[in-house]
């Protein structure tokens, strides 16, 4: 019986506690494998540059890795020096494929060097972002200024019916309460705006 080893206290057999503790890290890790689809492969070899290989020695600093990168994929943002970052699940492969091929003299100790390739990333989508949305935007001008519309997403304009430009019915007519109340009103209005004035 070695110094990790414990006996269960109902049926007395013994139990590695350090392989108990890992086993339950190594399924948590391997329930967290879905939320990298399709880039398992690139997370997997990620996780290698922390010097971290299959045994239960390190199961335990394998799932916070993985739990710290499953919070990326999910939130799709990051922060480093107090700063906030959005990068998307493609940026993000971009960035570990780019930490996969370099070499390191030695293993890694935190996500700081990812996040440093990240920002660049996320930087260039968003000014690539606002360069396309600003020609949007500008396209959309130009067709306003010229007279015609510009398209809008799932937009249908109904026209109605002639008769009801021909013959307005007598829901389009107001009241002589409506309009003895909106009389009140203008007058009300300009009374404000010329003591406004004086």
């Amino acid at each position: 019986m070695s110094l990790t080893t414990i006996k269960c206290p109902h049926c007395l057999a013994e139990i590695d506690v350090l392989e108990a503790l890992a086993e339950g890290d190594l399924r948590a890790v391997l329930e967290m494998q879905d939320a990298f689809y399709p880039h398992g492969r690139l997370v997997r070899a990620y996780f290698e540059l922390f010097g971290i290989w299959p045994g239960f020695k390190k199961m335990h600093r394998l799932r916070v890795l993985t739990e710290e990168l499953r919070t990326l994929f999910d939130r799709e943002e990051f922060s480093y020096n107090r700063q906030a970052y959005r990068i998307t699940r493609a940026g993000i492969a971009e960035a570990l494929a780019g930490m996969v091929k370099r070499r390191f003299p030695a293993p890694l100790e935190s996500h700081n060097y990812l996040k440093k390739v990240m920002i660049g990333i996320a930087e260039r989508d968003a000014t690539s972002a606002s360069k396309t949305a600003e020609r949007e935007l500008r396209r959309k001008e130009a067709g306003l200024a010229s007279g015609g519309r510009y398209p809008v997403a799932a937009e249908t304009v109904m026209a109605p019916p002639m008769r009801e430009v021909l013959e307005p019915g007598p829901s389009s007519r107001p009241t002589a309460e409506q309009i003895a109340a909106n009389r009140k009103h203008l007058i009300d209005l300009q009374n404000a705006v010329f003591k406004t004035v004086k």
